[in-house]
């Protein structure tokens, strides 16, 4: 799973949620990166993404050819449990205020004491592009689970 549909925290932007219903996530192949890594050494497999039951998730292969694909394979072999972090480019989104409730992904979601203003940048992302480039990571706080 590459997102759960809720809240994440997104540095420079706090806590954000990715309305996946308008999600671009059309393309046929994206990355399997390390570390957002989006050079050829950063490459560790290719999948697909798809949006079921308001979840992103990306079906993919792992591949032995660079490094960093032999070391994700080595250290999930071994028990490790990576992470999955998605990258998108945000067309629109709504700036959401104090204590408010917005529908995002067929569930509820309110908005903190600060809200999803300028000052502290909380919004819904209601249409992006996803990148190439879910990527695994030993951990960060809007990671899911990638098995």
């Amino acid at each position: 799973m590459a997102y759960t549909g809720g809240l994440m925290s997104v540095p420079g932007w706090g806590p954000v949620a990715i309305d996946l219903a308008g999600l671009n996530a059309r393309a046929e192949q994206i990355s399997l990166l390390a570390d957002h890594d989006a050079t050829l050494d950063g490459i560790v497999g290719h999948g697909r993404a798809h949006v079921i039951d308001g979840k992103l998730l990306v079906h993919g292969t792992l591949t032995g050819a660079t490094e960093a694909a032999r070391e994700v394979v080595e250290l999930a072999r071994g028990g490790f449990k990576f992470q999955a972090s998605v990258g998108v480019v945000p067309s629109d989104y709504e700036r959401v205020r104090p204590n408010d409730t917005v529908q995002v992904n067929g569930r509820a979601v309110m908005a903190g004491r600060s809200g999803f203003t300028p000052s502290a940048p909380h919004a819904a992302v209601s249409s992006a592009t996803l990148r190439p480039a879910p990527s695994a990571r030993a951990g960060t706080s809007h990671a899911r689970n990638w098995n």
